[in-house]
């Protein structure tokens, strides 16, 4: 199984030669090198998430952007078709209140952060297992540890409740 992951960083006009509209291209070039059976991204504003979605028709898209109304960057998981089926999906953001959307940390950065989590069942063996891809603050040390505290504890939920790798 091959598993990647791709910081795609925002489209800001700032960026001036490096922004999206120049970079998509090869961004295509790479996962079609990589051929990836499950890829996570981070910094998918909903225009190259479109993009990825449109030309990368092999696989299934999931996840949700991170904001209070579900906007913004999404920490999507791209999931080929032929290899896994999807068994469930859940968003959950790292915050004291993860089951409610834009919720944060009260030292971070004003970006909510959030984790997509999959539990997958490999088609041709079978076997069943969780992926989960997130994208930590980029400001606050405390914040980043205390997400990752969050997830781990999330797995260690997850696997006492699934018994799955």
């Amino acid at each position: 199984m091959k598993v990647v992951t791709f910081n795609l960083r925002c489209d800001t006009p700032h960026d001036g030669e490096n922004r999206w509209e120049f970079r998509k291209g090869l961004v295509l070039d790479k996962l079609d090198a990589e051929k990836p059976d499950l890829a996570g991204f981070q910094e998918a504003q909903p225009q190259m998430a479109a993009f990825l979605k449109r030309y990368l028709t092999d696989y299934l898209f999931v996840g949700c952007a991170r904001g209070a109304h579900y906007d913004g960057e999404n920490n999507m998981i791209a999931i080929r078709r032929d290899r896994f089926e999807l068994l469930s999906l859940e968003t959950f953001w790292l915050s004291p209140t993860p089951d409610v959307p834009g919720s944060r940390y009260a030292n971070q950065s004003s970006c909510p952060r959030v984790c997509t989590h999959v539990m997958l069942r490999a088609l041709e063996t079978n076997e069943r297992f969780h992926y989960y891809n997130t994208h930590l603050d980029h400001v606050s040390d405390e914040a980043r540890v205390l997400g990752a505290q969050a997830i781990m504890g999330r797995m260690r939920e997850d696997i006492a409740r699934y018994d799955l790798p």
